[in-house]
C-alpha cells in the first residue's frame, strides 16, 4: 500500500516558524508506514538541517492508496484568509532519490532568488 500522510510542525526557538509536509511511503499497514516516516524524520534531524532546534510534528492525516484512480486525485487543500504570508518552501528537501524528480516552474538567479512571476496554472472566472 502506498500512504500520503500530511504533517504540521512548529518551532519554539528564537525565530519561531511553522509550516506543513506531506510524506509519502510504502508499506504493508498504516501503522508500519507511521513507523517508517518517524525514522526518516530522525534521520533528517540527524543528516540535515531539517528539524534542528526544538520542534513539534503534528499527524494531520495519512490516505492509503491501494489503487490510484486513472484521473488522478487531489490528496489536499489547505485554504488560508488574508494576504499571502512569507513562506519558504521547497520539493524534496535533503534528498537525493533514484527514480524521483522534482519538476519546478519557479526560476532563480545566480544567487539562488526567486526571479519568477508565475502565470496561473488555471483561471476560473
Amino acid at each position: 500500500m502506498l500512504y500520503l500522510a500530511n504533517f504540521s510542525f512548529q518551532s519554539s526557538d528564537d525565530a519561531p516558524a511553522y509550516g506543513h509536509f506531506n510524506y509519502l511511503a510504502e508499506a504493508e499497514t498504516v501503522n508500519a508506514a507511521l513507523n517508517l516516516i518517524r525514522e526518516k524524520l530522525n534521520s533528517f534531524r540527524k543528516d540535515s538541517n531539517l528539524f534542528q532546534g526544538n520542534h513539534h510534528i503534528y499527524l494531520n492525516q495519512i490516505i492509503e492508496v491501494s489503487q490510484l484512480p486513472q484521473d488522478g486525485i487531489m490528496t489536499h487543500l489547505s485554504i488560508h484568509s488574508g494576504r499571502y504570508p512569507e513562506v519558504m518552501g521547497c520539493s524534496l528537501p535533503a534528498q537525493d532519490i533514484t527514480g524521483v524528480t522534482a519538476y519546478s516552474s519557479v526560476r532563480e538567479d545566480d544567487k539562488g532568488t526567486d526571479v519568477t512571476r508565475l502565470p496561473p496554472f488555471a483561471v476560473f472566472d
